[in-house]
């Protein structure tokens, strides 16, 4: 059994310039390629997975953080959403 997670796009992002995302289940943290030079939308259009030995809980958390890439400083943080797993019914989460 395994998550399968679809990240298409991110939109209303504020400002401009190269975005990387972050995508963490259960402490194992996946990274999207660097899209550059983005403004408000970011078509990342990337799939992870996650194998899954136990069952996954309601209150157990997805997190998803977008990020100003730069190669010099720290990447800085422009978007952050944490989901639960009551919306697997929505479709929006597959649990293979």
């Amino acid at each position: 059994m395994a998550l399968v997670v679809h990240l298409k796009t991110v939109t209303d992002l504020r400002g401009k310039g190269d975005r990387i995302a972050k995508v963490a289940f259960r402490g194992l943290s996946f990274y999207t390629r660097v899209i550059e030079n983005c403004e408000d939308e970011a078509p990342f259009d990337e799939t992870f997975r996650w194998p899954v030995a136990s069952s996954i809980d309601v209150n157990e958390m997805l997190e998803v953080q977008v990020f100003n890439y730069s190669k010099v400083f720290s990447n800085r943080s422009v978007a952050f959403c944490m989901s639960g797993f009551l919306i697997t019914a929505l479709g929006i989460f597959r649990n293979l």
